[in-house]
């Protein structure tokens, strides 16, 4: 059986940081730029203290638009 690469699925980027540090893998380099290199585990930091600031403002979990 084959799978339909065409659906769309949910997929959040943060769950492959969790899952790369719950490996045992927080010291890999996760990402390069010409200014920086992240590890996994510096990377979940600072993934996880943007998430503080954003519900600091009221934003819940998952929330997509802004309306006014």
């Amino acid at each position: 059986m084959s799978e339909d690469f065409t659906a769309r699925r949910a997929y959040n980027a943060a769950e492959l940081v969790d899952a790369n540090v719950a490996r045992g893998l927080a010291d890999k380099v996760a990402f390069i730029d010409p200014e920086r290199t992240l590890t996994y585990g510096a990377l979940q930091a600072d993934t996880c203290r943007f998430a503080r600031g954003l519900a600091a403002l009221g934003l819940d979990q998952e929330t997509r638009s802004i309306t006014q």
